[in-house]
């Protein structure tokens, strides 16, 4: 990382035409709108505004430049300063620490590792040991179709035939979508749940802020009674109301201002089903703890709907351990009275957290130790 901020940083300079500091908002905004005349309403190199920029090198190296630099501030120089003795990240969980009831996590934040392979791959299964990565599939849009009871929505879910992501590709892109095109439709699916606004989705996928919106409000199209309850639920703190999911978790408005509206409305819309599916990752937890302690195996991480464990690299022991999490995750929400779509699970594998092996060379291994 080291290396690749060195060599975007001359990048940045060879556009300049001069030594200039990335990090200098003042140089920044003197590069962008007095030297190159980049078109924009608001003199500021903020993500937010960066965004809105038309395709030019600059926006392309700046991007880039500020997500290696995050990346190496975070998480390898943060997450070095919170290694123990014992070599491991030892983080504090918050029950109550954020707004849209997800567990919370600090002092390291284990639960915002980036998806990237060499930065999940930093963390890894102590020797005779394997990672076994417990993903609850879709589990905060299961929970939106169970809640708003969007019927679209749950037909997709309680079909064994159907693909939410593929229908919504289809129907954002036309029967002859791409690999990317696909991938866009995961992450407006996924974004739906996360709250994601058209500029995040933009400069992910580095296309203008009208055609991310656009892909967003062709969801709510397809989805209107879920769209319907999301902005029921955004309208609850104007209302005063507070909003309590399957598992009694309540999100209060408190104290609502012109400042604070569009935040605090964001958190409603979220709430019902980011807590539930990280509330059912809890109690999935809870049950399958003693169980784990039977075996030699532990938990080491839960990310919202997702639980690591850490287990002896035994064939009998993992294929347990993969069975015990598949069912509580099926199990848990239909006790919790959500049982409009089933959940469902999948247990991958990896030595690197992050780096998924097969279970079948997986298995090959293991026998012929």
């Amino acid at each position: 990382l080291e290396e690749e901020i060195k060599v975007l940083r001359a990048e940045i300079c060879e556009i300049a035409g001069y030594d200039i500091n990335p990090n200098s908002p003042v140089q920044m905004c003197s590069l962008a709108y007095d030297k190159l005349k980049i078109p924009c309403r608001q003199r500021s190199t903020g993500k937010d505004v960066v965004v809105k920029w038309p395709k030019s090198p600059l926006k392309t190296a700046l991007q880039k430049y500020r997500k290696a630099t995050k990346a190496y501030s975070t998480y390898v120089i943060g997450l070095k300063e919170n290694v123990s003795i014992d070599m491991r990240a030892h983080s504090t969980y918050l029950l109550h620490g954020t707004r849209t009831g997800r567990l919370a996590s600090r002092k390291p934040n284990l639960q915002n590792i980036p998806r990237e392979k060499r930065m999940k791959g930093q963390f890894r299964a102590e020797p005779g040991y394997i990672l076994i990565d417990g993903d609850a599939s879709q589990a905060e849009l299961r929970s939106l179709a169970i809640q708003s009871g969007d019927p679209e929505l749950c037909a997709i879910f309680n079909s064994s035939e159907r693909s939410l992501h593929k229908e919504v590709a289809i129907a954002l892109y036309g029967e002859d979508y791409t690999e990317d095109q696909y991938v866009r439709a995961k992450a407006v699916n996924f974004g739906i749940a996360y709250g994601r606004e058209a500029f995040s989705l933009a400069e992910e996928f580095d296309i203008s802020v009208r055609e991310a919106q656009a892909m967003i409000d062709g969801w709510f199209a397809r989805f209107p009674v879920a769209k319907a309850y999301i902005d029921k639920c955004r309208m609850a703190p104007v209302h005063k109301q507070t909003i309590i999911n399957a598992f009694g978790r309540k999100c209060r408005p408190g104290i609502v201002s012109r400042e604070n509206m569009k935040d605090v409305q964001n958190q409603f819309a979220n709430f019902p089903h980011q807590s539930t599916a990280s509330d059912i990752t809890l109690h999935v937890g809870m049950r399958v703890h003693p169980l784990l302690e039977g075996i030699g195996a532990r938990i080491v991480n839960i990310v919202h709907d997702n639980l690591v464990v850490e287990c002896p690299n035994e064939i009998e022991k993992v294929q347990q351990v993969q069975k015990w999490i598949e069912d509580a995750f099926y199990e848990v929400p239909r006790e919790w009275g959500l049982t409009k779509v089933p959940f469902k699970s999948e247990c991958k594998l990896c030595y690197n957290w992050g780096t998924a092996i097969k279970e079948e060379e997986w298995l090959k291994e293991r026998m012929a130790a």
